[in-house]
């Protein structure tokens, strides 16, 4: 149960975990591992043996950073964005949410682009999607009106620090996605 509540509380991050336990099983240390634990340890554990593994767990975990790394931020980036644009009621049917969707991920991965909104940031994903860079404007800025005013308050003010019942305007195209990719990235960079 510890374990599985681990990977829900940030799915961005799990600490590394050496389970000690007094049962020598296979079934239980396959469902350890299953689970995300990095190593099973039969007690009594000698002080040498356990020091041994936590190296050990750090340089796989450092190795497995630097090769798999950039591929499990981008899955794992993908799935967050989604979460957030649907807690701030982006309506999911509008081809602007998957404009939208697809320029904070290119901003996660290349945060420069959110200072180049309408120069390289609109024409990279117009290419994508075989349109051109103003419709992507144009459909990102409807989909960010339309959750602006059917949205949840609670989520632009966690996201942005203030919402419609502030008798704000809503956030820009480019305040937007970089927001939503700083978010990204923080949430990240804790782990």
């Amino acid at each position: 149960g510890v374990l599985e509540r681990m990977r829900t509380m940030n799915p961005l991050y799990t600490p590394a975990v050496i389970v000690l336990s007094s049962v020598d099983s296979i079934a239980l240390k396959n469902e350890f591992y299953s689970k995300g634990a990095d190593f099973y340890l039969r007690k009594p554990v000698k002080t040498e043996e356990l020091i041994s593994k936590i190296n050990e767990v750090k340089r796989n975990r450092e190795t497995n950073n630097l090769n798999s790394n950039s591929d499990r931020y981008r899955e794992e980036s993908e799935v967050i964005i989604t979460k957030i644009i649907q807690q701030l009621c982006v309506p999911a049917h509008l081809k602007g949410y998957n404009y939208l969707r697809y320029a904070i991920k290119l901003c996660v991965e290349t945060p420069q682009l959110a200072n180049t909104v309408t120069k390289e940031l609109y024409p990279g994903v117009a290419i994508n999607y075989a349109v051109t860079s103003e419709s992507v404007e144009r459909n990102i800025r409807t989909a960010i009106e339309l959750a602006w005013q059917r949205g949840n308050d609670d989520g632009f003010s966690k996201y942005f620090g203030y919402n419609k019942q502030m008798r704000k305007n809503r956030p820009t195209n480019a305040e937007f996605i970089a927001r939503i990719s700083d978010e990204i990235r923080i949430i990240y960079d804790v782990g």
